[in-house]
Parts: structure tokens; sequence; C-alpha cells
């Protein structure tokens, strides 16, 4: 008699134990949903923004923070670190803003230093364009040639089932054909979807505005 009282005491504590947690469960979600639908996290609020044009600040110092160590020539391509940063921010910058980059460099930093800068920026996202544009074109060629193959195997579905075996060819034919299809889509449909989206903010860094702010001490 006295072991199921104790039984049913202590399921209702558990019940009014995980009641409790599901309703601050609740009021927390209610509230982190809230919040993140506030708008202290819009956009524009992270943006430093001049005369319709969006200033990404870069803390330069000395100009061999910018360069690739294998360009020797100074004027190809940027470090990998840089461009990931640049990237990144331009990502979150809405397409009807320009884009200036400001440079924070040394007080000695030099007018020819500046258009090596420059210079290499541009050569940079050229040929990130261009390459990209040359994988875009790759994808395209494998993507139609799977399109090709989907085909003819579907074509040769009505054959195959004229020929009677215990072997399930027509349900391989037919996962071959899915095969393909996807495999198709998936190239033409998201990653040229992706290196497009890449080219556009490569483009804007391309055609961005350079100035520099000569506002570090000399080391």
């Amino acid at each position: 008699m006295f072991l199921p009282i104790v039984h049913k005491f202590l399921l209702l504590c558990y019940n009014f134990s995980m009641e409790r947690k599901n309703k601050l469960r609740k009021q927390k979600l209610k509230s982190y949903t809230k919040q993140l639908n506030s708008n202290n996290f819009d956009v524009d609020n992270e943006l430093e923004i001049e005369e319709n044009s969006c200033l990404i600040e870069c803390n330069v110092g000395k100009p061999e923070t910018i360069f690739s160590v294998f360009d020797t020539a100074k004027n190809r391509s940027i470090s990998t670190d840089f461009n990931n940063y640049l990237m990144e921010q331009a990502e979150i910058i809405p397409m009807e803003y320009d884009i200036t980059l400001k440079m924070h460099v040394q007080k000695d930093f030099s007018e020819a230093q500046e258009n090596q800068v420059k210079t290499a920026i541009k050569n940079h996202f050229s040929f990130q364009i261009t390459r990209d544009k040359l994988t875009s074109n790759k994808n395209n060629f494998f993507a139609s040639m799977m399109y090709f193959v989907g085909f003819i195997l579907l074509l040769c579905v009505p054959f195959i089932n004229m020929i009677e075996t215990t072997f399930p060819l027509t349900e391989c034919f037919l996962i071959m054909i899915w095969f393909c299809v996807w495999e198709a889509t998936d190239m033409t449909v998201l990653n040229n979807g992706q290196l497009k989206k890449n080219q556009i903010n490569k483009l804007r860094l391309y055609n961005a505005k350079i100035v520099f702010e000569r506002d570090f001490e000399n080391k």
C-alpha cells in the first residue's frame, strides 16, 4: 500500500520538474527568437557607410602583410588570410552599396607602395574571376555529359524490360539515371550558383575604391 503512494508521489515530482524545465525552455526560446528578430542584428547596423559606399577597414601596417609569400613580384597575388577577410566582409554587404577598402598603413607608406597594393588586389581578383569562369565552364561540360549519359540510359530502359532475368537490371538503370541527373543538377545549380555569387563579390572587390590612412607608427 505504501509503495504505490511513494511511486505516484515521485512520478508527480518528476512530471512537475519536467513541466517546469519545458516552460523555462519555451520562455528562453521565445526570448531568443524575439532578440534575433530585433533590429539589433540588422545588417545595416554592422556597416560603415559613406556616400553610398561601404567601408571595409583593413589594418595593414606594413605592405608585406598583404602580399602572398609566393608572389616574388609583389603585384600579382594577395595573402590567403587577406583574401578570406575581404571575401567574408563582401558577403554581408548588400549589393546596392559599392565597396571602399580603407587601408590603415604605416606613416612612411610611399605612393609607390600604394600603387603596388592597388595593382596586387586588382590582379589577384582578376585571376580569381578568370579561374572561377574556367571552373564553371568545366562544370557545364561535365553536367552536359552526365545529362547525355542519363538520356541514353533512359532510352535503354524499354529494351532492358524485354530481357528476362532475375537480376534487377531495370532498377539498376533507373538508379544510374537518377545518379546522372543528380550529379549534373548539383554541378549546374548548386556549384555554379555558388561560383556565380563568389564571382560577383570578387568583381565588387576588383572594382573597389582603395584609400590609405597613415595612422600606424613605423616599426
